[in-house]
């Protein structure tokens, strides 16, 4: 990445994928764990999904 000509940094919304997983995917698994697992989300996404086809 190139320096911004101003401040010498790289300009803004250059983050690399890498680092935007990282900062994503420890807050999901602590979510998933407590949500239940798999099974559990599965049933959660159902409802959310039967309950917005209502409108």
């Amino acid at each position: 990445m190139e320096p911004d000509d101003t401040t010498g940094e790289p300009p803004s919304g250059s983050r690399s994928p890498w680092a935007a997983a990282g900062m994503v995917l420890p807050p999901a698994a602590a979510l998933f764990v407590l949500f239940g697992g798999w099974d559990e989300a599965a049933v959660r996404m159902s409802s959310v999904t039967a309950w917005l086809s209502q409108f």
